[in-house]
């Protein structure tokens, strides 16, 4: 649950280009995962973000948001960063 708190803030600071270059080296071409584009990935980072029992994980998982943010904030914040990274 850390991870979304440390994504969120690690946003701000974030080279776009490589992350984009390892988005694609490490998802995008790898033949196991389902997503074949950033559509893809952003359409399965919101079905995660909107999943109630998720939801309600990282609001219960209190010590692990060190940003002491909304969980909606956080998610908010890697969507932008992931709406940023193109098609």
């Amino acid at each position: 649950m850390k991870d979304i708190f440390d994504l969120s803030y690690l946003a701000e600071f974030v080279d776009c280009d490589t992350l984009a270059e390892y988005i694609r080296e490490y998802i995008l071409e790898d033949p196991e995962m389902l997503e074949n584009d950033m559509d893809a990935v952003r359409n399965r980072v919101d079905r995660i973000f909107n999943d109630r029992e998720f939801i309600r994980n990282i609001e219960n998982s209190r010590r692990d948001n060190w940003l002491n943010i909304q969980p909606e904030t956080a998610f908010s914040i890697i969507r932008e960063l992931l709406k940023g990274l193109g098609h």
